[in-house]
Parts: C-alpha cells; sequence; structure tokens
C-alpha cells in the first residue's frame, strides 16, 4: 500500500531525520505541450492534489512506499495522510516526537491510519450487505391478513421465507 505524507516546512524537516529517509526531489509539476505549460501527471498523487486543493506541492523524498511531500501553504502542524483518494489528517505532536522519536512516532501514525481504513472498509461491507439483504429479502407482510402490505397475489418465495423467519423471530405472530 502506499502512503503520501503532506505537510508544511517544519514537520518535513523532522521526518528527514528518519534514517531511511531518501532525498527524492520528484517530477516537474508542469510540462510543456504545444507552446504551452500544463500541469504534468507523471507524479500521479501531485496531480491527483493539485487538481483537488489547486495547490501545487513538491517532492521532497520517500521512506519505503511512503512519499513526503511539503505543500508551502499549510502554515498549522498538521500532516494528511493519503492513501490512494482517502485523506488523514492529524496534529503533529511535538512531545511525542521528541520522547519517542520520528520512527516510532510515523509508525504510530500509520497504524492509526491502518485502523480507519479498515473501519471504513467494514463500513462499506456492511452498507454493500444491507443493500443485498434489501434486495434479497422478501416482505413477510404480504401474507399477514390485514396489513396494509396484504397482497397474496403477488406473494414470491423470498416474501414466504422471509414470513417464515419472522414467525420464527417472534415479529408476526
Amino acid at each position: 500500500m502506499e502512503y503520501n505524507i503532506v505537510t508544511n516546512t517544519r514537520i518535513t524537516q523532522a521526518i528527514k531525520g528518519y534514517k531511511n529517509f531518501t532525498k527524492s526531489l520528484g517530477y516537474a509539476s508542469t510540462t510543456e505541450q504545444n507552446n504551452e505549460r500544463v500541469l504534468s501527471n507523471a507524479d500521479k498523487f501531485a496531480h491527483f492534489y493539485n487538481k483537488r486543493y489547486k495547490a501545487t506541492i513538491l517532492g521532497q523524498g520517500y521512506i519505503g512506499d511512503i512519499s513526503v511531500y511539503i505543500d508551502y501553504f499549510i502554515k498549522d502542524d498538521q500532516l494528511a495522510i493519503y492513501v490512494n483518494e482517502e485523506e488523514f489528517v492529524y496534529d503533529f505532536n511535538w512531545n511525542l516526537y521528541k520522547e519517542k522519536g520520528i520512527e516510532w512516532y510515523l509508525g504510530h501514525l500509520l497504524k492509526q491510519v491502518d485502523f480507519e481504513l479498515q473501519k471504513i472498509k467494514e463500513t462499506k461491507q456492511e452498507k454493500k450487505e444491507e443493500k443485498e439483504i434489501q434486495k434479497s429479502s422478501g416482505d413477510p407482510y404480504k401474507l399477514v391478513v390485514g396489513h396494509p402490505h396484504y397482497n397474496p397475489g403477488s406473494v414470491k418465495w423470498e416474501d414466504i421465507k422471509a414470513y417464515q423467519e419472522a414467525k420464527r423471530s417472534g415479529l408476526i405472530k
């Protein structure tokens, strides 16, 4: 999984203290096409960020599959971690950084991102399952005399199964 960190100059300097940090100044943000300067899409994340926020970020380097960028318009001590198009913004805790070191602190933030990503995936899965249940589940009340949905002429097998399940669970007496 590829992570992208965007932050201000001060926090980037702290991240550069990571023992495995490798400098890479990235790609040019624009290219020349038909005698015009246009936004380059050589760096897919920088292109995405520019389109989303109308701000150019500058690549500073990477740590494994974590790319680090500077956005000079970020004035607060915050860093944003992007996984695909998901954004996770954190306030940089200078006390934790000084106490534990940048390696531990970045690992801590990445664990939080992974946890939040897992929650997002579970939520999406639950919504998907709910939609499938709504599509596939029948209406048990089509078989209950006196109910507004009562319509024995349009009963399907799903409705009968739902009626039996509702009867077992005590929803219908």
